[in-house]
């Protein structure tokens, strides 16, 4: 099976963005969701991704006189270690969906809520590498305490380390930043 093939096609990676977003769902609630696709459409999707162990059967219950079965994203089936897109591309699709349901929001407001994008390239050795993502590692530690006790809003940070592509600039980059 070819993840990046599966994942290819709208409809299941409609379906997959739901199972991201929310951990889990019934195939009423991914119907729900994504009610501009016809329930036949969906469920054949549904089951082709069940099939191919990218979606599980969590929990099923008869309601009804039908099945309806609790489903989930498989994270173990999304990647491999040697190719990765499919572990990149649940953790951007879980990140773009906080910020689509973010968008959605009519009191929206990027710069009361801090909303903050930014990217920088680092020339830097695997020691120094090491160093920064130590730093980054005991910073996170100290939020994540101060977190237990506040009473502030859930926040949302997401770090992403990867290496640059071949080609790119080397030396530091400009990040954008909202404030």
């Amino acid at each position: 099976m070819d993840i990046i093939s599966v994942l290819s096609n709208p409809v299941r990676m409609r379906i997959l963005q739901y199972l991201i977003g929310h951990g889990d769902g019934t195939t009423k609630q991914i119907a729900e969701y994504a009610s501009n696709i016809p329930k036949p459409t969906l469920y054949r999707h549904i089951n082709y991704l069940i099939e191919n162990g990218i979606v599980i059967v969590k929990e099923e219950h008869k309601v009804r006189g039908s099945v309806e079965r609790l489903l989930s994203a498989d994270p173990a089936k999304m990647y491999n270690e040697k190719d990765i897109s499919g572990l990149a591309y649940q953790f951007l699709m879980g990140l773009y969906f906080s910020f689509y349901k973010y968008s959605q929001k009519p009191d929206a407001d990027p710069v009361r809520d801090k909303l903050a994008l930014s990217m920088a390239n680092f020339n830097l050795t695997d020691e120094e590498m090491d160093s920064f993502i130590n730093d980054i590692s005991e910073i996170m530690k100290k939020y994540d305490e101060i977190s237990t006790k506040s009473k502030g809003r859930l926040r949302n940070v997401s770090l992403i380390l990867s290496p640059a592509e071949d080609g790119e600039e080397s030396g530091r980059g400009k990040g954008r930043v909202m404030k």
